[in-house]
């Protein structure tokens, strides 16, 4: 309630303009919440060279995967992996510049990076601003699925209340 509280004040300071491209604390909601579930939860890809990791070569053309879902979670770059905290976006804490990878990186990072940002900053700005929502099923009851994009397995309800 706290960090919709915060955004939905932050909101507010653009009153009826609805640019929320500059709103420094909806990007860092947006971003945790695509920490916590990035949309294509693992990427593969072919190794241009031969590669050491941890001590283990691996030749040119080996086919890897990337778990960013597993990547997100990881302590060593997110300190209390499983707390939805956007001051990490705030405060600059990530500590690679690979740690974090929702729309993937480098040459072959998402296309529709930007436009993506663009529709969220939109959808929550609007939502948050005319509602306030209360979550009916509990974090804990979520499971999640991990196809070809990350998914709850059952439908995960919330409750709209309209704001005054």
């Amino acid at each position: 309630e706290d960090v919709q509280q915060k955004l939905y004040e932050e909101i507010l300071t653009i009153g009826d303009d609805m640019n929320y491209n500059n709103l420094t604390y909806m990007d860092a909601v947006i971003k945790e919440a695509l920490r916590l579930y990035p949309p294509v939860p693992f990427i593969g890809r072919v190794l241009g060279e031969d590669t050491i990791i941890d001590n283990v070569k691996l030749p040119a053309k080996t086919i890897i995967h990337i778990v960013i879902f597993m990547l997100h979670c990881d302590p060593k770059y997110f300190p209390d992996p499983e707390k939805f905290d956007p001051n990490r976006f705030i405060n600059n804490e990530i500590k690679h510049p690979f740690a974090y990878v929702p729309f993937s990186a480098g040459q072959r990072n998402c296309i529709g990076q930007k436009f993506a940002m663009m529709e969220l900053r939109t959808a929550v700005g609007e939502i948050i601003k005319n509602f306030k929502l209360v979550p009916i099923t509990k974090p804990e009851d979520v499971v999640i699925i991990s196809d070809l994009i990350l998914r709850a397995r059952d439908p995960i309800r919330v409750k709209f209340v309209p704001r005054n």
